[in-house]
C-alpha cells in the first residue's frame, strides 16, 4: 500500500499524466494513485509542500482548472490565488483567496479530488 506522501506525489501529477497518457480519466488516475484509501491522511498542507518543491505542477493544475468544461465544480484562479466552487446557477461561491499561490492550488487539488470521489461513489 502507498504511503500518504507517495499518494501526494501521484495526485499532484494528475494533469501531466492526463496529458501524457491521453487515454485515461481522472477517476482512473485517482484509483491508480491509491488516494481513496489514504484520503484522510492527505492534507492540503502536504500537497502544498509538494507543490512548493515542484512549482511547475501549479502551472499544470492552472491549465487543468481552466480547461474544465462542466456546469459546476471547483476552480483554481491562478491570477488571484483563489479557489472556490462554480455552478451555472449560483456563479462563484465558497471562494477563498490566499497570499500564496501554492496554498490556493493545494486547496483546489484537495477539493477537486474529494469532489470527484464523491461523484463516483
Amino acid at each position: 500500500m502507498s504511503t500518504p506522501q507517495d499518494v501526494v506525489t501521484k495526485v499532484c501529477a494528475v494533469p501531466s499524466d492526463l496529458h501524457q497518457r491521453g487515454d485515461v480519466s481522472v477517476v482512473r488516475l485517482l484509483q491508480e494513485s491509491g488516494y481513496e484509501a489514504v484520503r484522510g491522511a492527505v492534507s492540503a498542507p502536504a500537497i502544498q509542500q509538494h507543490l512548493e518543491t515542484h512549482p511547475h505542477l501549479i502551472d499544470e493544475w492552472a491549465v487543468y482548472s481552466n480547461d474544465k468544461r462542466c456546469s459546476s465544480g471547483w476552480y483554481f484562479d491562478d491570477s488571484r490565488y483563489s479557489t472556490g466552487h462554480f455552478s451555472s446557477a449560483a456563479g462563484r461561491t465558497r471562494e477563498q483567496v490566499f497570499s500564496e499561490r501554492s496554498r490556493a492550488c493545494a486547496e483546489f487539488i484537495k477539493h477537486e479530488l474529494d469532489s470527484i470521489l464523491e461523484n463516483v461513489a
